[in-house]
């Protein structure tokens, strides 16, 4: 009777633990699918987190008009700020025991410069690029999710309670492919809004132009260099009006005009920044992408030699074409960024003997009509600016040099 009052209790507490093993492991099954469920959030919402991120709701590319009601005041202030110090420039010693130098004082005026160029810059361009750079790289990411989603398929279960199945896997798929198009769909969005301030900036490119441009390493430079230049003929029309309100008042028209004239070095100065980019920080890392690609297929090359598994070879080939492809594109953008710094310097010529006139001009002229109407001039000069300023963009037709284009870029961007 013990033994089978024995053999009773073993299969109720064996019938018990087999139960509270079967809910644990449903239990388990449910919250995976449970926390599955919620990292995968709606596609729609993803790319709205994004957006939101660089926009707010009415965070639009303003026009200009728009962006001086904003920066007027604060800009003023730094042109009288930057008058003052320019001023002091001339009348400051090279060298003295006692106060600022020379050398520091040039460096408080070149530290407003700086400031009225942060003004100046247009923010919504900016996260423009961000926004659409983000987007793109979560395409990527999604598409490698795919592809890693489509391997696990293959060896997964049609149906199954402890592990993935194949119709779980297809609906993660298309989830990931619905958030590209989403994305996709932003994107193009927010290159048609590009599209249209370029445009409206006198600057005429096709969407395959902008794309390529956006991608470069030193987009955001030419980019702000153009909305720069854009806005400028705006507040020197500004500057104008006051200079013809001034009705003959040499002083107060002199005051206005100096103001241009900081404008002018300002511009100068977002040059010679540019410049100072191609010589310091985009070639030298493209050079040394470029050597450290010679090491690894000199590499290859040796080892493909020294290999005779017919298997190992066909990927060192491969590796090597690669390679061939890596070098190719990146002597196609040292040659591009070096033609841009030629056209920046032709610029860069043509602007110094403005700002030449200029100073010129301020320290001669008697007759306020005179620098209105030298004022008027500048406006062209920055149209002429913009255009001599344009990079020649022509995108590459083959993919693969699309893509290894970006990846350079990409890489130039994290140094």
């Amino acid at each position: 009777m013990k033994k089978v009052c024995s053999i009773v209790v073993i299969w109720l507490i064996s019938v018990n633990s087999s139960a509270q093993w079967s809910d644990s492991i449903n239990q388990a099954w449910e919250k995976t699918k449970q926390t599955s469920n919620e990292i995968i959030q709606d596609s729609s919402q993803l790319t709205k987190n994004v957006i939101d991120r660089y926009f707010s709701e009415q965070d639009v590319i303003p026009d200009n008009s728009q962006r001086i009601k904003e920066i007027w005041e604060p800009l003023l202030e730094k042109l009288h700020q930057g008058s003052k110090v320019r001023k002091q420039i001339a009348e400051t010693p090279s060298f003295t025991f006692w106060g600022e130098d020379k050398e520091a004082v040039i460096k408080d005026y070149q530290d407003i410069i700086d400031q009225i160029i942060m003004l100046l810059r247009n923010p919504s361009l900016e996260k423009n690029r961000n926004a659409i750079r983000e987007l793109k790289n979560r395409i990527e990411t999604l598409n490698n999710e795919i592809s890693q989603l489509k391997e696990q398929r293959i060896v997964a279960p049609i149906d199954d309670s402890l592990t993935t199945t194949k119709s779980e896997i297809d609906k993660k798929i298309a989830q990931r492919k619905k958030q590209i198009d989403d994305d996709q769909d932003q994107i193009d969005h927010l290159l048609t809004q590009f599209k249209i301030k370029l445009t409206e900036m006198g600057i005429d490119l096709n969407r395959a132009q902008i794309e390529m441009l956006l991608v470069r390493v030193d987009a955001d430079d030419i980019v702000q260099m153009f909305a720069v230049l854009d806005i400028l003929k705006e507040i020197t029309q500004q500057l104008s009006q006051l200079l013809n309100e001034s009705q003959e008042d040499l002083l107060q028209a002199r005051r206005y005009y100096g103001m241009h004239l900081i404008l002018l070095e300002m511009v100068a100065q977002m040059q010679q920044t540019y410049l100072g980019h191609i010589d310091t920080l985009y070639v030298p890392n493209l050079e040394q992408l470029y050597d450290k690609t010679l090491t690894i297929q000199a590499n290859s090359k040796e080892r493909i030699q020294q290999d005779n598994n017919i298997n190992r070879k066909k990927i060192y080939q491969r590796n090597i074409k690669a390679q061939d492809l890596t070098l190719k594109i990146i002597k196609i953008y040292i040659k591009q960024l070096l033609e841009q710094k030629s056209k920046i310097m032709t610029a860069q010529d043509n602007l110094k003997k403005d700002i030449d006139l200029a100073q010129n001009t301020y320290n001669t002229v008697m007759i306020s009509s005179e620098l209105s109407h030298l004022l008027q001039t500048s406006i062209e000069a920055f149209d002429t600016l913009q255009q001599i300023q344009l990079p020649e963009i022509i995108p590459f037709e083959n993919i693969q040099m699309q893509k290894k284009y970006a990846e350079l870029s990409r890489s130039l961007d994290n140094n």
